[in-house]
């Protein structure tokens, strides 16, 4: 068989998988300096929940400036004609039962 390093340097070459480069060269490290592999993934999954909370982050953030044309196009004239349907329909009436005598 080949070694560990060798297999997983193997993987890298079927994947481009940023993550996954990541975690192969965690692996290898850890193999040469004789650390803690357990360590060093929770750092890892760590930094990969930060990451993807960032990511989440940064879609809202997007989602956001997305919904302000929809805003402004349908809710916001649809507010208008609420609020200012009732006093236009005053000053109708108004204005036809009692004509303006000159």
């Amino acid at each position: 068989g080949i070694s560990r390093a060798d297999a997983l340097r193997a993987l890298l070459k079927r994947n481009t998988s940023m993550e996954l480069k990541s975690f192969v060269s965690l692996l290898i490290q850890s193999d040469k300096l004789g650390t803690s592999i357990s360590q060093s993934l929770k750092v890892y999954a760590e930094t990969l929940r930060n990451k993807r909370k960032q990511k989440a982050e940064q879609l809202a953030a997007k989602a956001s400036i997305k919904m302000t044309i929809p805003l402004i196009l349908f809710i916001l004239p649809a507010t208008f004609i609420i609020i200012l349907a009732p006093a236009a329909i005053s000053i109708y009436k108004t204005f036809t039962e009692n004509p303006i005598q000159i």
